[in-house]
């Protein structure tokens, strides 16, 4: 396996897609804290796209719906406002890395929806279009770790696949996903997704609520700093 090593005079190691390597550290069961496990996504100039290679945690992309604010409730469907944007890096980011870590994780910026604009992030999920571009029957299913399980993590029927949270295309004519019938709901907004343990995108919009749904966080890394 390879390892990132943290200090600059290391020798470069060269990566491909589907390779494994470790950085930061996770609770992998209630006492027990191990490095994260990274699967290679793609492979840039300057960084790397890694992936988790399982399922983590349990979080609803919207932890406190509050059908008393709406406006305020829709608006976290939206990558930037919801509350799964911010706990990945926020809580998660601070757990996980430590300093020198934090210094070799690149900004991304989203694209959120054609209203809103864009959204930095350290770390985040993959999109729609990334999980059909990058990932494979291998790494589309997702074991929850046993940290994941003690948090209710869902587990699908005949396999050892957890879903997990994506972000959905943006794009209109790639299907946002709308539930009509919600008299709340405007044409503006849209729902986040998710990946079944079978491996099939799901969307309804009471996923939001779903607080046994996983999390497989993403991120870029420099290249620089990846060693043997």
């Amino acid at each position: 396996m390879n390892n990132l090593k943290m200090f600059k005079n290391s020798r470069k190691t060269e990566l491909k897609s589907g390779d494994t390597i470790t950085f930061g550290r996770y609770y992998y069961d209630s006492n027990i804290i191990k490095p994260i496990e990274w699967i290679v996504l793609k492979e840039y100039k300057d960084r790397i796209l890694v992936f988790s290679k399982y399922a983590i945690d349990v979080m609803g992309y919207i932890t406190d719906w509050d059908y008393n604010d709406i406006e305020k409730s829709h608006k976290k469907l939206i990558w930037e406002f919801s509350d799964l944007k911010k706990w990945l890096n926020e809580d998660f980011y601070q757990t996980a890395f430590n300093e020198r870590e934090k210094k070799r994780i690149l900004v991304t910026t989203i694209i959120t929806t054609e209203i809103e604009g864009n959204s930095d992030n350290k770390v985040f999920i993959l999109s729609e279009e990334q999980i059909e571009q990058l990932l494979n029957q291998d790494t589309l299913c997702a074991s929850p770790t046993p940290y994941a399980l003690a948090q209710n993590a869902v587990v699908e029927h005949g396999t050892d696949c957890s879903p997990y949270w994506i972000l959905p295309s943006i794009n209109k004519s790639a299907g946002y996903c709308l539930e009509i019938e919600d008299e709340y709901l405007s044409h503006l907004e849209i729902y986040p997704k998710a990946i079944t343990g079978s491996g099939k995108i799901y969307c309804h919009s009471r996923n939001v609520y779903h607080k046994d749904f996983t999390i497989r966080p993403a991120l870029y890394i420099e290249k620089a700093f990846i060693a043997n």
